[in-house]
């Protein structure tokens, strides 16, 4: 193959140009001839430093798929166990527990701690995720927190209006009995107060 042509299929991530550059050079040192030994030396190490910064942006991408996965995961494990016999009727009666405790509850407490780094991040992410899959545009909500605030009145049975092909979803639901488990273990909580 073509000393050029070596060059720009090692550059593109081609391993078998990359390790046949690496012989050429060789061969050149092997016949005394270190000019061009050294010349495809460093164009095979510019090569290999190229092929291994295009390797680690995909093991990064890889990385932060299996996070999420794992994440994922967890939370469905979790569900199980608190769930073993599948869903839990709806809606979910807590003595007390009323719409602003609700707001105080998600809107003051969890919601500031699902950006990217907070302890809900992934949770309500995927509740987000799931909704935005099955939204037909009928939930009267412009943001993700109030989309997620009518959903958890509908789910404790608060709501003035219902959305319940919403708690329907197998997906949703998931996540939707995760935040509830939250939301009654804070409610819970703040009574013993």
């Amino acid at each position: 193959m073509e000393y050029q042509e070596l060059i720009r299929l090692s550059t593109k991530g081609d391993q078998q140009a990359l390790e046949d550059l690496f012989v050429l050079a060789e061969k050149h040192s092997a016949e005394k001839n270190y000019e061009e030994a050294s010349k495809v030396f460093r164009e095979s190490a510019i090569s290999y430093r190229i092929s291994a910064f295009r390797n680690s942006g995909h093991a990064g991408e890889a990385n932060g798929k299996a996070y999420w996965l794992n994440e994922e995961i967890k939370l469905i494990k979790h569900w199980i166990e608190v769930n073993p016999t599948g869903l839990r009727p709806v809606p979910r009666i807590v003595e007390g527990l009323n719409k602003e405790s609700i707001f105080e509850i998600v809107g003051d407490e969890i919601w500031p701690n699902s950006n990217y780094d907070g302890e809900y991040y992934v949770l309500m992410s995927l509740l987000e995720t799931s909704l935005d899959k099955i939204d037909s545009g009928d939930m009267p909500a412009n943001s993700p927190l109030r989309r997620i605030l009518y959903l958890m009145n509908t789910y404790f049975g608060l709501a003035d209006i219902t959305w319940p092909n919403y708690l329907d979803s197998f997906d949703v639901r998931i996540w939707t009995d995760l935040l509830a488990d939250e939301i009654g273990r804070r409610f819970y909580a703040s009574q013993k107060d």
